[in-house]
Order: C-alpha cells, then sequence, then structure tokens
C-alpha cells in the first residue's frame, strides 16, 4: 500500500494548513447568512466536468455542498458538508484509488468550495452547546482527517504481522467534521487482530516503524508485545493489549488496542450471537494490558434507547503497565449494552484494511447483532438508536449520516 504523505498543493492558502486552519472558538451563535456569491446549478456542472469525468459522482457532492448553505442552522450547515466530504472520500475509497489520488482529490474539492462555504464554516471553529465541546473548522478537520488516513496508510506496512486493522473512536463516528488538530488534537482509536502464537519480536518492521514512531515509544510498545505473549496471551480470558504510540511528526497519538482472533469473535461474531440468544442477563469482560494509569472508577455501557449501565472498573499493577477488568459488553433484564472497545466500532463497522476474511465477515455478523436486538427489544432499527450504543451520541446525533 502507498506511504506517501498528504499532499497539499497548489494554493498559497492549502501549502500552509495552518492558514486554513483557524481553531479559535469565534463562533457561538447557532446562525449564520447565507453566502452572497451563489453558484449556479449550470456553475456546479461545469466544475464537475473538469474532474476526473466523474460528472456525477462530484456533481452530487457540489449539490449538497450548495444546499447545505442554503440552511440556516450553523449545526446543521456543518454536518451537511461535513457528510458530503465523507462520503465522497468513501466513494473515492471503494474505487479502489490510492491513497495519494484520494487526497489529492480531496484537496481539490476543498479548494473549489473556499469560495461556496460560508466563513464561520470554512475557516471558523465554534463551540457547540450540546456537544461541550469545540467543533473544527471545515479546513481544519479536512486536513487533519487526510493526516490521519495518511497515518492508517503507513501503518499497514508496520503492521504487517497482524490480520487487519479496524479503526474506530472520531476517525469512524466524525471524519471531516469532528477531528481537530492544534491544542486539542483527535488522535487514532485502532484495533488490530494479531495471532500471538506465531509471532515473534522478528515480524514487528522497526526500520519502517522508526521512520515515523518515536523510538522510545516504539521500543516499549515492542516489549509489552513480547510480555503480553509469554503472560497474558495463552489464559484462557479475554485479553488486550492496549498502548499509545507517540509519532515523530505530529501532535497527536495512536490508541492501539491489539487483540487476538478469539477476542475479535468473542466480541463481533458468531460466539456473541450464541451467548446473547441463550442469556436473558450476563457479562463478558476484558482484561486489558494498559501501559497508563487510568482516572476511570467505572464504565457506562450504553443500550439502544440511550440509557446507560454503570459498572464498576477494577486493576492491579503488572510488569510494564496495569492489568484492568472492563465489561465487553452486558445483557441486563434481555437488553443488550455494548462494551468500550465494541463502542469503537459502532455505527460504521469499518475495517481500514484486512488480510483475514474474519475481520469484515464479523463486521457484517456485528451489525446484524445489533440490529436484530433492536427488533427484539422493540426498538425501532434506526441510525439514531444505533448511535445510543456509543457514549460520543452526542456527535452522532448531530453529524447525521444514513444508517450503514
Amino acid at each position: 500500500m502507498e506511504t506517501s504523505q498528504t499532499c497539499i498543493k497548489n494554493n498559497s492558502s492549502i501549502d500552509n494548513p495552518s492558514s486554513l486552519c483557524d481553531i479559535s472558538p469565534r463562533v457561538n451563535n447557532n446562525e449564520f447568512h447565507s453566502p452572497q456569491n451563489k453558484i449556479s446549478s449550470s456553475g456546479i456542472k461545469k466544475i464537475a466536468e473538469g474532474v476526473n469525468g466523474e460528472i456525477f459522482q462530484t456533481t452530487n457532492f457540489f449539490s449538497r455542498i450548495y444546499n447545505a448553505c442554503e440552511i440556516k442552522s450553523i449545526n446543521k450547515a456543518h454536518s451537511e458538508i461535513s457528510s458530503a466530504f465523507r462520503e465522497y472520500f468513501c466513494y473515492l475509497r471503494k474505487n479502489k484509488e490510492t491513497f495519494s489520488n484520494i487526497s489529492n482529490d480531496i484537496i481539490s474539492k476543498l479548494k473549489d468550495c473556499q469560495e461556496i462555504i460560508p466563513p464561520e464554516i470554512l475557516a471558523h471553529s465554534w463551540y457547540c452547546e450540546d456537544l461541550q465541546k469545540r467543533v473544527p473548522s471545515i479546513n481544519e478537520s479536512v486536513v487533519a482527517t487526510l493526516t490521519r488516513f495518511n497515518t492508517l496508510n503507513i501503518l499497514d506496512k508496520f503492521l504487517d504481522f497482524s490480520h487487519g486493522i479496524v479503526y474506530g473512536g472520531s476517525l469512524s463516528y466524525g471524519p471531516f467534521y469532528n477531528i481537530r488538530d492544534g491544542k486539542d488534537p483527535s488522535d487514532i482509536d485502532l484495533i488490530t487482530i494479531v495471532d500471538f502464537s506465531s509471532l515473534t519480536l522478528g515480524d514487528i518492521n522497526f526500520p519502517y516503524g522508526r521512520l515515523f514512531i518515536k523510538d522510545e515509544s516504539l521500543e516499549l510498545f515492542s516489549k509489552r508485545l513480547m510480555i503480553f505473549k509469554e503472560r497474558f496471551a495463552n489464559l484462557p480470558y479475554n485479553m488486550c493489549l492496549s498502548h499509545k504510540l507517540d509519532l515523530k511528526n505530529e501532535d497527536f497519538t495512536i490508541s492501539m488496542h491489539v487483540i487476538s482472533p478469539t477476542l475479535w469473535e468473542n466480541m463481533t461474531g458468531e460466539r456473541l450471537r450464541t451467548r446473547l440468544q441463550h442469556t436473558l442477563s450476563d457479562t463478558e469482560f476484558v482484561y486489558d494490558y494498559r501501559e497508563v494509569y487510568v482516572n476511570d472508577t467505572f464504565s457506562n455501557l450504553g443500550s439502544f434507547d440511550g440509557k446507560d449501565y454503570k459498572v464498576d472498573i477494577t486493576h492491579k499493577d503488572v510488569e510494564e503497565g496495569k492489568l484492568y477488568k472492563v465489561p465487553l459488553w452486558i445483557k441486563d433484564d434481555d437488553r443488550f449494552h455494548t462494551g468500550q472497545m465494541q463502542n469503537l466500532l459502532v455505527p460504521y463497522f469499518e475495517d481500514y484494511y484486512a488480510h483475514n476474511e474474519i475481520i469484515t465477515k464479523n463486521l457484517k455478523i456485528f451489525k446484524e447483532i445489533l440490529l436484530s436486538n433492536m427488533v427484539k427489544e422493540e426498538t425501532e432499527p434506526s441510525f439514531k438508536n444505533l448511535a445510543n450504543m456509543n457514549p460520543r451520541r452526542g456527535v452522532l446525533w448531530n453529524f447525521k449520516i444514513n444508517a450503514p
């Protein structure tokens, strides 16, 4: 897979991402005025015809951007614009474009949007009362999202000992919308599935990893992988290794969750389906080997109706880290509550790359399990109710995309 850096060229403001990304929270109001320099439908088509012959997709993209600019609510307009970028990005990925081509195309669209999108959204971040946090400008979030996907592109070689990468967190539920740079950068949340029985220290691609991961972070990660293999991987429990990787040239980190194929099956596959079909109340735990102390004494597990189930978290000190006992999932009075690791997958169920069919197969099964439990619990199978499972449901309600 290609490993070139995100391409940001051909415009002085885009050459310097910081000039695009004014991250000061200037806009606190909920409305803005539509742009005066409107672009006609013929103008949209003219732009579309000049982009690689993909007239339909590009026309659809610009039509959505223009229509979003007619919305009075800054929150809703921002959401629609970000959604247009995300769906166009997904279209390019499904077309199996190289990452550099995808990045160049998205940046080209962003350049074309400089005269269409109002500056309140395009260049200024704003504080969203519903989310209780800063929402980045479109300029900031598009560049930040592409930077993080470029990092995933690089990880393909570094993690070639794994079965695949599944990404979650804000990169899954809020690309081009809630991905921030600056003083509060969004990190990358990943699950990677590894067969520890055959893993050796030589499998870890040190030369390549050292190009973009800080040496001390990479060395501790490899050491903890071997400790995990020797002490924990063969225990008859659900075991996970979590580690934050510090990057050399970026302010954000990678939160890596390394699990076995068995745990992947227990949290997403037929084993999970069988357990849920034969129990009214039960709890499945996972032991998470973390390198840092987490100041959490309990975990809130969401349900389809948005109600949280509170579970206490315990931990003990172990070599090079701490071992936390956290809920993988809970069934309470025949109502299903997803755990923290499952919530990384909800609601879009996306893998970045998969070397083993168990990855994509189980993502489909997990989606089927959730939808079938919605019906069983007499909950309408809707995107909002699916989003209720995720503790970041506030972001998902604001950043509305069609249900997967």
